[in-house]
């Protein structure tokens, strides 16, 4: 039963993983300047904050095709997980930013996170974001309970 409800997670969390990709692929330059307004890579060469929008969306889909296909499914979830993990850092980072100029009550913040939906409420991403971690933790744990194992 478990390992059902497991594999069903892996889909769920490979689609999910597959489709933010493939929307940062499809617009590379609008991905860059979201990554561009965290300011947490260095712009100073501009090699660092372009090979980061480059290798993080090829990065991300073969993750979310390796948990989709079985194929080091633990592994791609554990490094999606840690992943996972710097994004919501600094989407809760900038969104605190945006909080201290005193506008909005935290949950009202709506911006575009680079995530590759577009215009997000933070605490709707957020939520998302640690909905996915879990599920990529889940992927990453052995089944204890299969008499096949993996």
């Amino acid at each position: 039963m478990l390992k059902g409800i497991k594999n069903i997670c892996s889909i769920l969390t490979g689609i999910a993983l597959i489709w933010f990709a493939w929307q940062k692929l499809s617009d590379p330059v609008g991905f860059l300047k979201a990554i561009h307004t965290y300011e947490i890579l260095p712009t100073q060469p501009q090699q660092w904050l372009n090979l980061s929008a480059t290798w993080i969306p090829w990065l991300e889909l073969c993750t979310g095709l390796c948990i989709l296909f079985n194929y080091l499914r633990r592994p791609a979830a554990m490094l999606s997980s840690v992943m996972l993990m710097i994004f919501t850092i600094a989407v809760f980072a900038r969104g605190l930013d945006i909080h201290g100029l005193g506008e909005l009550n935290f949950c009202e913040i709506a911006f575009d996170c680079g995530c590759g939906t577009g215009v997000v409420n933070i605490c709707t991403k957020l939520i998302e974001n640690f909905l996915l971690i879990a599920a990529c933790i889940w992927i990453s744990l052995p089944d204890y309970f299969s008499t096949t194992g993996e």
